[in-house]
């Protein structure tokens, strides 16, 4: 047999006879057919047993591990990054970033005889861990293998001791995430909080943690004897991603005016709790969102449940009088009265009590709002009926959630038509036996600077893949809810506003910013307690924009259980009127004389001032 097969292949590469006498196409292909015959050999012989061989490897390496001294699994991660937060402006003004950490070690036993002093005194040139750590980790006779002496964020501090030929025998480092906000508790109920662990815990944070949570990376493998990989019999790897960047609609410089005038109040008033809103009317956004009391994140577990709680969308308040732009609104765009409608505030029963008012008698509509007459409102209330008034008051969006990009946001309380006394009607349409959040009154009042088009609230402005830069949501762009009221409706009742701020004629003068027509309305409402409602805390609201003919800041500021002072015209208005004052000449709003001596409209300023925060 041995012959026969010896003669067949001698025969494949040795012509015979007959091979010289055929013509020159026989012999070509005859040539073809020999050289697929040897390429076929050479794949049966060589080829096949290597890619069984290699396959045998990558589904056998643990086996093989186990039959082969000196080989063990290997593993090792990459670390990867949680996403960035940042303001507006971008990377700027990041306010939530995640950078590495070095955890150092010290091996004790690695340490070479004699040299426990040496290792002592490098670790302390670093000028960053602690003594008293170093020297119980070179204690010479130690028998700790992990003794940790400290952390750092430094580079050139983990290059020093990672590539010193003394210390990278006896020392390790452990690299890992720490999660740093910059700007310490500024927005930290909106940005919220990612523990050590990087578990998401509140705000931003928690409501989009499934784009800022990273991939680690990660190979897996064998290594031989010195515990080093060995990459012929690697099995996989897969490279880190860092989770998505993530930029808001909010501004720090506007959110630090906002903080700091919020501040001053609760110092100067002491307040349970105060929050403020600033938001762009035509587009939804939000520019800054403060609550009072904050939480530290270095003791988040041990803060107050209202430390910890965004109270300007998770607290349903009674809002008072500010909620009565919303019934002089309804009332002009059903036609029930203009802003020149006589309407008589004398004192009579209402729905079969008396009410108590700032106004007595006839008195036009303009100066009812602006002295903020409750019979005026209750009459108002009356004539559009109970149906009516719930219309108006579910298409501003009162009784559900506004759908705020933010966890936890309340929806308040409104309760149906058909369950209301007419006493009860007549209480809502001034403010009270209804219950709100802030993020609903700023939205209010945004819907009637912008035209009557009510916009939903925003706080995200993009979401970005940090590596590529690509988004990873549709274009995030303003999103129209509805038309409560016309544009002529609007119009009207934001004339009538801008004299609740004039001196001598409206309850809110306080709230007046210099240079600025401001349209506003103040709101004072007691608070419920079990039976009733109290006679010493209530809740102090003022809620405007300006300019009055163009608005461009919403802003609202509420206290809650102030003392002594407790009218939203007298605590509430000045701190409007501080942070609208700063944030229009941040946002290089013109004052009325500016635009009489540049000669521009509300079109340019808008158009200018468009790309800014």
């Amino acid at each position: 047999m041995l012959r026969v097969i010896s003669k067949w292949i001698y025969g494949l590469f040795v012509p015979g006879e007959s091979y010289v006498q055929r013509s020159k196409s026989e012999k070509l292909k005859s040539q073809n057919s020999r050289m697929a015959l040897v390429f076929f050999l050479a794949l049966v012989l060589f080829v096949i047993p290597i890619v069984c061989h290699m396959i045998g490897l990558q589904t056998g390496i643990s086996a093989m591990t186990d039959d082969i001294p000196g080989l063990t699994d290997y593993s090792r991660r990459f670390t990867a990054f949680r996403g960035g937060i940042y303001d507006r402006n971008g990377q700027r003004h990041p306010l939530a970033v995640s950078m590495p950490t070095w955890r150092v070690f010290v091996d004790s036993v690695m340490i070479p005889a004699g040299r426990h002093d040496e290792v002592g005194k490098i670790l302390s040139g670093f000028g960053i861990f602690s003594e008293e750590k170093i020297d119980k980790a070179v204690k010479p006779g130690g028998r700790n293998r992990y003794c940790v002496i400290g952390e750092t964020t430094d580079r050139a501090v983990y290059e020093a001791i990672t590539t010193n030929r003394i210390l990278k025998g006896c020392t390790g480092v452990e690299v890992f995430n720490r999660r740093y906000y910059p700007y310490g508790e500024l927005m930290a109920h909106v940005v919220g909080l990612a523990n050590a662990s990087s578990n998401a815990l509140d705000g931003v944070e928690y409501k989009f943690n499934q784009y800022l949570t990273p991939e680690d990376g990660e190979i897996l493998g064998v290594a031989d004897a010195r515990r080093r990989e060995v990459r012929s019999l690697r099995k996989k790897k897969t490279e880190p991603r860092n989770g998505a960047d993530i930029c808001l609609t909010l501004d720090t410089t506007i959110q630090f005016i906002v903080e700091k005038h919020l501040d001053e109040a609760m110092e100067k008033y002491s307040p349970r709790k105060a929050w403020a809103i600033v938001q762009r009317p035509y587009t939804g956004e939000i520019l800054a969102m403060a609550s009072r009391p904050v939480f530290s994140r270095r003791a988040y577990g041990d803060s107050s449940d209202d430390a910890v709680r965004n109270s300007a969308i998770k607290v349903n308040y009674d809002p008072g009088s500010i909620m009565k732009v919303a019934t002089f609104a309804a009332g002009i765009n059903d036609g029930i009265i203009t802003s020149q409608s006589i309407i008589d505030c004398s004192e009579r029963l209402y729905a079969g009590r008396p009410l108590s008012d700032h106004v007595h008698g006839p008195v036009d509509a303009t100066t009812a709002l602006a002295k903020s007459s409750n019979r005026a409102a209750s009459i108002i209330a009356e004539q559009l009926g109970k149906e009516r008034m719930d219309f108006y008051l579910r298409s501003f969006g009162f009784g559900s959630r506004t759908g705020i990009d933010l966890p936890g946001e309340e929806s308040g309380i409104l309760v149906g038509p058909k369950r209301l006394s007419d006493l009860q009607a007549i209480r809502m349409a001034i403010g009270h036996g209804i219950s709100v959040t802030g993020i609903q009154m700023a939205s209010l009042y945004s819907t009637i600077a912008n035209k009557g088009i009510r916009m939903k609230p925003y706080i995200v402005k993009s979401i970005t893949d940090s590596m590529t830069g690509e988004s990873l949501v549709p274009a995030i762009r303003p999103v129209v809810v509805c038309n409560p009221i016309t544009q002529a409706t609007a119009d009207t009742i934001r004339s009538m506003m801008t004299n609740v701020t004039v001196r001598g004629v409206g309850t809110g003068w306080r709230g007046a910013v210099s240079g600025y027509n401001v349209a506003g309305k103040t709101g004072t409402s007691q608070m419920p307690v079990p039976g009733g409602y109290s006679s010493t805390d209530y809740w102090a609201s003022f809620a405007g924009f300006l300019p009055a003919e163009s608005p461009e800041i919403v802003i609202l500021v509420t206290l809650e259980a102030p003392k002594p002072l407790h009218q939203g015209g007298t605590v509430a208005a000045p701190v409007f009127s501080k942070i609208a004052y700063d944030t229009a000449r941040y946002l290089n709003i013109p004052t009325k004389e500016e635009m009489k001596i540049s000669g521009e409209t509300y079109s340019d300023v808008r158009k200018r001032i468009l790309g800014k925060p």
